[in-house]
């Protein structure tokens, strides 16, 4: 049983591996990139980050995440209220 745990966790350590080695030089690649071009066009592109549109932008942005559109936290009832349905028919022995 132990072999079986020590086998999973080393697939997924492989795995994990991998995974840094495939993406992790692209990765650093766009991030300089990304760092040498802003540093080029600083004079363009800082006023456009500091403006007030930018930040408008970025509320909204954040709101739409954070709440996952209008009407995130009746969703979150309505999930609630199910759950608790299935528990009174659980207990109930079924529908009625």
């Amino acid at each position: 049983m132990s072999n079986e745990t020590e086998q999973d966790s080393t697939v997924q350590d492989t795995r994990t591996q991998s995974t840094w080695r495939k993406w992790g030089p692209l990765t650093g690649a766009l991030v300089f990139a990304a760092l040498v071009l802003g540093w080029e066009y600083r004079e363009f592109v800082l006023p456009l980050i500091l403006s007030p549109a930018s930040l408008l932008f970025a509320c909204l942005a954040m709101h739409f995440l954070m709440h996952r559109g209008h009407g995130g936290h009746a969703g979150r009832r309505r999930a609630e209220r199910r759950e608790d349905d299935r528990d009174s028919e659980d207990r109930s022995g079924g529908p009625s």
